[in-house]
């Protein structure tokens, strides 16, 4: 190969290996940006799934707490017609 040739390759040289420095780099930071986003969506799922299981968590009690308040009040509407009827009774007596 002439001289020409050489200076030519020598030359080009540390802009090929620049380039393909920057083509690694480049891999590399969409291997990581992918790894951080996979960690996020993780993280998220995870949220998620605990806020879901706090809303449940949240309508048990609410539903529990629901069914006492009508229980009492069936019961004291009980106690209030039978009261009725007993105050009738005597009343007439």
């Amino acid at each position: 190969m002439s001289d020409t040739v050489w200076l030519a390759l020598i030359a080009g040289m540390p802009a090929t290996l620049t380039a393909l420095a920057g083509l690694i780099a480049s891999w590399r930071g969409r291997k990581i940006a992918a790894e951080k986003q996979k960690e996020m969506h993780q993280e998220n799922t995870a949220a998620i799934i605990q806020n879901r299981q706090a809303v449940k968590n949240l309508d048990d009690h609410l539903n529990g707490n629901l069914s006492r308040i009508v229980a009492a009040a069936v019961a004291e509407a009980l106690a209030k017609e039978r009261l009725a009827v007993l105050t009738k009774g005597e009343t007439k007596s």
